[in-house]
């Protein structure tokens, strides 16, 4: 009788080793999403607000706790449709008014603010 072969070690369980012969991994090259920017900036940026309404705001919001969209509509630095495209801008990238007209995220939006301003001051 002939000696049984010594079984081979089981390879180390990688992706890359489930993976059929013909099919390449795919090496993971994406960036980590980057950081929402901050309103503020964003609306001294675009030329939408002065510095010194930014300081004056934000030491508003210290004061209040309220937020600092709703306190920049509310002393009058920028309108609420303003607000609500930066906004947007900020939480999805660049608004395209073309795509976005009629698709009520603007009416959601200023719905919600809104709402949330009620709350606040009740």
């Amino acid at each position: 009788m002939e000696p049984e072969p010594e079984p081979e070690p089981a390879p180390e369980s990688t992706a890359a080793s489930l993976l059929p012969d013909h099919v390449e991994p795919v090496a993971e090259t994406a960036a980590p999403p980057a950081a929402p920017r901050r309103l503020g900036e964003l609306l001294v940026e675009k030329g939408l607000l002065t510095g010194s309404e930014l300081d004056a705001a934000l030491a508003e919001q210290e004061d209040s706790g309220r937020l600092l969209g709703e306190i920049i509509v509310d002393l009058g630095y920028v309108p609420m449709i303003t607000l609500v495209n930066v906004l947007t801008e900020q939480l999805n990238g660049e608004f395209d008014h073309q795509s976005g007209f009629g698709t009520g995220l603007r009416q959601l939006l200023e719905t919600q603010l809104l709402q949330q301003r009620d709350e606040a001051a009740a």
